[in-house]
């Protein structure tokens, strides 16, 4: 019998989208689905939709709770899940009716642990190519894999992977983190496989809207935070599970705070932590010989500070910390 597949799906307020992504979900060709609702608190009808389509299909799971944010709900689902493979989906996309069975045969055919197929952009009359930097399928080990964690933008992300349950092995997202997910969580799932496989199917529509919660200006400053926080968190996994890919992810974290010191938001408390995460990089470039990025880190400490909001995370005003004096 085929493997049983669990799809978790978060759901808050998208009571617009959420029955065209049901729908694309229960008219799967793949049938042993767990299709895993977690209704996140939503104050529109979604919560409604999904106990609808619940009576219509038995392989429909609801949680409904508190609004405890997005990567609660998804730890919901991977704490009830119970197929052998597992994947997620954003509750306002659409996916191909051939998505899983195509993913769960490339996954047997290469005898691979993960899959990840190709996506698109949905807007609302069109769809946009998004570039595919691979040409053709390849697989790939855990470490060819991370190596290529910053230049494939796709790579870190999670709603287009299917995986192994095993793989999880407890790994859950951090629940006191709203903003940012897959970044900061697929690269620990990935760490757990043998064999990574991508395919250039295009097989998952992301849709893009204005109301996303990512792109809100009530979530920059806490979105400055996570960054700061899980940031270190990372580099140490890769040295302690990949040290021969230190190096990549030292140089790709000390370029991203060269810019985002110029171009985050920032209030008292997250000054703080930028000034210490950046003292931890510029040791550690010492440590690794990293002389130019030692100089480019030396620069910002010495010369340019962050502008900070005293009152407001969602403007920033010319009011500067001196955070290196």
């Amino acid at each position: 019998m085929a493997e049983k597949v669990s799809i978790i799906v978060p759901v808050y307020n998208v009571q617009k989208y959420l029955e065209e992504c049901l729908k694309s979900l229960m008219n799967q060709s793949y049938n042993n689905l767990e299709i895993i609702l977690v209704d996140d608190g939503s104050t529109d009808n979604s919560g409604k939709i999904c106990d609808e389509y619940a009576k219509k299909d038995s392989r429909i799971i609801i949680i409904h709770q508190k609004n405890f944010g997005a990567a609660n709900a998804k730890n919901k689902g991977l704490d009830i899940c119970s197929g052998e493979l597992v994947t997620f989906m954003d509750s306002d996309d659409i996916v191909e009716l051939n998505w899983i069975e195509i993913m769960v045969n490339t996954l047997h055919k290469y005898k691979a642990d993960m899959v990840e197929c190709c996506v698109d952009k949905l807007y609302i009359d069109k769809y946009e190519i998004v570039e595919n930097q691979y040409k053709n399928n390849q697989s790939f080990t855990s470490e060819e894999y991370l190596s290529q964690y910053f230049s494939v933008w796709t790579n870190s992300l999670f709603y287009l992977k299917l995986f192994k349950h095993s793989l999880t092995n407890q790994i859950r997202f951090r629940t006191e983190r709203r903003c940012i997910d897959d970044e900061f969580y697929t690269y620990k799932v990935i760490s757990n496989a043998k064999k990574i496989v991508h395919i250039n199917n295009v097989l998952y529509h992301y849709r893009q809207r204005k109301s996303s919660v990512v792109q809100t200006e009530k979530n920059l400053l806490q979105i400055t935070n996570d960054a700061i926080d899980l940031r270190i968190e990372r580099f140490e996994w890769i040295k302690r599970h990949f040290p021969k890919l230190k190096n990549i992810f030292l140089f790709n974290d000390i370029n991203f705070l060269l810019y985002f010191y110029e171009n985050a938001y920032f209030d008292k408390s997250a000054a703080e932590k930028y000034k210490k995460i950046a003292w931890y990089y510029f040791i550690n470039s010492v440590k690794s010989f990293a002389k130019i990025k030692i100089i480019y880190l030396s620069f910002i400490m010495l010369t340019v500070n962050p502008k900070i909001d005293y009152n407001s995370v969602s403007l920033r005003n010319d009011d500067k910390l001196n955070l290196f004096p």
